[in-house]
């Protein structure tokens, strides 16, 4: 029942925040994850009483982890995904397609230390869009929230305003 609730929490919380959506893709297309970043990672969500363990393993062959939604996002054999890296981040993209037939680019930024993997999430606050237009992002216009990827732009944005401690941090445990 605790992991029932807390994932309906989850997607309550996932619904309620609007995400940052590009028009494109952000650096350089790879195939894999780095070598130096595989192994096993745990985050433990503690909410309101309850705890939920979210482990993920990362290896050559991809990414396992113990929660759908997840293992959907980094899913690399999805053909919706992909995987790149520009500067300090490497990015998750997931491509979307609405029932306009309307596409944009759901970006997941992340970086890794020997002991650590932290996931930001680039959710639409006045802060953020602020924050985003001084780097020199802008809004397309055709979407509230949709941004031309402009790639030094949002390198810039992301290596100033991602702080390892707003992010979503799994240790390594192997």
């Amino acid at each position: 029942m605790k992991k029932v609730f807390a994932y309906l929490s989850f997607l309550v919380l996932l619904s309620a925040c609007q995400m940052a959506s590009f028009t494109a893709r952000p650096g350089v297309v790879i195939k894999t994850f780095p070598e130096t970043i595989y192994g096993k990672y745990q985050f433990i969500e503690k909410h309101k009483g309850y705890k939920d363990t979210h482990v993920v393993s990362i290896g050559a062959n991809g990414v396992i982890s113990n929660d759908p939604l997840v293992s959907g996002i980094l899913a690399q054999n999805d053909s919706n995904n992909t995987l790149s890296h520009l500067g300090d981040f490497y990015y998750i993209n997931v491509h979307h397609t609405d029932s306009l037939g309307k596409h944009a680019w759901f970006v997941y930024p992340f970086e890794f230390d020997h002991n650590n993997l932290y996931v930001y999430k680039l959710v639409l606050t006045k802060k953020s869009v602020k924050r985003m237009k001084r780097a020199g992002l802008e809004l397309t216009g055709k979407e509230s929230g949709e941004y031309s990827m402009d790639n030094q732009a949002f390198k810039a944005y992301c290596e100033k305003f991602m702080k390892r401690r707003a992010a979503i941090k799994f240790k390594r445990i192997q």
